[in-house]
């Protein structure tokens, strides 16, 4: 949710909050500032209309345990491993592509 709220605060200017019951009714505010909109969806209640569309606000919290990462705690939640990597380089002038900076035909006009 909080990534879907990041697009909405860059794409829109304005937001209209939308509440009611499937096959009943709907109810569309009025557009309100986009932190504002936002602030009113999060806390279930449209203070101009003094309605609550939502019993409990969505509050994202960080915990305290997931600000410190260890190697352990990083190895134990690894979904995926990989082999160690090896890059071979090749002295100039020697194994694969011979840089002697002649090319076929380049630099020389017959005449």
């Amino acid at each position: 949710v909080e990534h879907d709220l990041s697009v909405l605060d860059y794409l829109s200017d304005y937001i209209c909050v939308l509440y009611g019951t499937p096959g009943a009714y709907g109810v569309v505010t009025m557009p309100f500032s986009v932190r504002e909109g936002i602030n009113i969806f999060l806390s279930g209640f449209v203070h101009t209309e003094n309605m609550r569309f939502r019993n409990e606000e969505l509050s994202f919290k960080v915990s305290q345990g997931s600000m410190t990462t260890t190697k352990e705690s990083i190895q134990a939640n690894r979904h995926h491993n990989y082999p160690t990597m090896h890059k071979t380089l090749y002295p100039r002038g020697r194994g694969r592509g011979k840089g002697k900076g002649k090319g076929k035909g380049k630099g020389k006009g017959k005449g």
